[in-house]
């Protein structure tokens, strides 16, 4: 057995980072930014108008009694053309270019219209710089917009088009096979025999490798069959990562050490100090990693969370091995052994501007209990006790 710092250093290092590709921006969501980008103009490009209005030199604007000649109208999407003299104004768009000789937008509704349009008044004295946004002024050229390293979002993809860029260097995204061994198991949707069950666990794991943004593929169940073992982790070859759950007993343990010997798979690790489930593997095939996760689906998501998670972020471009980390005051006394990593489902929450953390109970380890938590508590080995009110490790699993 192996200590749970030691099998996450191990796991680490037998996991490189993939490599990163240039891909349109559309295909890009999701996906860590393998480089920085830097701005190649201004943004805005132009000094533009904010609302719809008129518009008009300051100097002007601030005679309420003065009458202003409207000498055109400038769409979006179009350029002007004209300059503006002292006493002159143009009708303008939201988002349309200012004209020269202007430096201030006049809302519709601070200005009197005359002559069916020909002349305009004041009715509201506005502020040079009112209603515009002058060249440059969100982005200006050879400006960072996007540091290496983040996962791309709508809005950072809003950003990349505003700016003319349609193609970065991503990482690729790891490909995950799930495989689940056991005569109990059977795909959902399809009909079970009595002492059968459909895989949920096979179908947990499907889901947080979607929601993590790999590409992961169903490779089904498989019976207690050497052979069929063998075919079945045979197909994951082209896999980054390949997941094997139903792993419990000794006799179904045994049956798939045998299957590693005889496809000359690598075993790294067998079991590790951690509660509450120790039953995990590690193992290599060519240059596909291989977990071994328990039956128990509540077992086996506390184990992808802790074990595989860093792995497949570091595979996919991210600097820190889980999505968020932090110090939470603990509602109820820990007390573990010395010999062993606890890692307990708990339930995080705010209250007067501090992090708390209630620990769930371990006498109900079924993936109902798993479903009710929100986070993670993390003791290391040495550590005997935690005492209520102290500050505790808590790895955050589900948005708050």
């Amino acid at each position: 057995m192996i200590d749970f710092e030691d099998a996450l250093t191990l796991t680490l290092s037998e996991s490189p980072r993939l490599s990163a590709k240039e891909a349109p921006i559309t295909e890009t969501i999701g996906r860590v930014l393998a480089e920085t980008v830097i701005a190649s103009i201004n943004l805005p490009p132009y000094t533009k108008a904010t609302i719809d209005g008129f518009a008009f030199y300051s100097e002007d604007a601030k005679n309420k009694k003065a009458i202003h000649e409207v000498i055109g109208s400038i769409a979006a999407g179009t350029f002007p053309k004209e300059k503006l003299d002292r006493g002159q104004a143009m009708e303008i768009q939201a988002e349309a270019p200012l004209p020269k000789g202007s430096d201030t937008v006049v809302p519709m509704d601070a200005v009197r219209l005359i002559m069916n349009g020909a002349r305009v008044g004041m009715l509201k004295r506005v502020r040079k710089g009112k209603n515009i946004v002058h060249a440059g002024e969100n982005l200006k050229k050879d400006e960072e917009i996007l540091k290496a390293g983040i996962c791309l979002k709508a809005v950072d993809l809003c950003l990349l088009t505003a700016a003319g860029i349609a193609n970065v260097k991503v990482f690729s995204p790891p490909r995950v096979g799930i495989l689940t061994i056991g005569n109990e198991f059977v795909e959902v949707g399809k009909k079970i025999k009595r002492g059968q069950i459909w895989d949920s666990n096979g179908i947990a794991l499907l889901s947080a490798l979607y929601e993590m943004g790999t590409q992961p593929e169903y490779l089904g169940t498989v019976a207690e069959n050497n052979n069929a073992i063998v075919s079945s982790i045979s197909r994951a070859k082209s896999c980054n990562v390949l997941i094997i759950a139903g792993i419990t007993s000794a006799r179904r343990h045994k049956l798939l050490m045998d299957v590693f010997n005889k496809s000359r798979i690598e075993l790294l690790f067998d079991r590790v100090a951690i509660e509450p489930s120790s039953s995990v593997a590690l193992a290599k095939f060519g240059q596909t990693l291989i977990f071994v996760l328990p039956q128990n689906p509540f077992f086996s998501m506390i184990l992808f969370e802790v074990l595989i998670t860093p792995v497949l972020r570091k595979m996919m471009g991210y600097e820190k091995k889980y999505h968020s980390v932090v110090d939470a005051i603990l509602e109820k006394t820990i007390k573990k052994g010395t010999d062993y990593h606890l890692i307990q489902p708990a339930n995080l929450f705010y209250h007067k501007n501090k992090i708390f953390i209630k620990p769930f109970s371990l006498d109900k380890t079924d993936i109902f209990s798993y479903a009710k938590c929100n986070a993670l508590i993390s003791v290391s080995k040495n550590v005997k006790s935690i005492k209520s009110g102290k500050t505790v490790e808590a790895i955050i699993i589900k948005q708050i």
